[in-house]
């Protein structure tokens, strides 16, 4: 059985307050890569729950609602991407061209 107390629990902060990467104990062997366009509304929750992933890659089309700016707050890298129609689309764009090292990738939506 596991003891409350040796859980990784997050509840304590708030969505709102962006959280460190740098002051994550451990890290996970994950990139986790995250699409979005004018996500302001949802970006810092979405992000404070991926603060133990070792890299967090933002691929952003273009947002004009502070969605990078935010995501930088929490130690997310930037990438633009203009979606022209067609063959590869964001994530598949992402996972080609970002150089990717770790065991393992993550696609979400913020």
């Amino acid at each position: 059985m596991i003891e409350p107390t040796n859980m990784l629990t997050t509840s304590h902060l708030s969505a709102e307050e962006p959280r460190p990467r740098a002051n994550c104990a451990k890290t996970l062997p994950v990139t986790v890569i995250v699409a979005t366009k004018n996500e302001a509304t949802n970006i810092r929750k979405c992000l404070s729950t991926l603060a133990v992933a070792e890299r967090i890659i933002v691929v952003d089309s273009l947002s004009t609602d502070g969605t990078p700016d935010i995501a930088r707050t929490f130690g997310a890298e930037i990438v633009n991407f203009i979606y022209g129609g067609g063959y590869p689309k964001k994530r598949q764009w992402a996972i080609d061209n970002q150089n990717i090292t770790t065991s393992w990738t993550m696609l979400i939506d913020a």
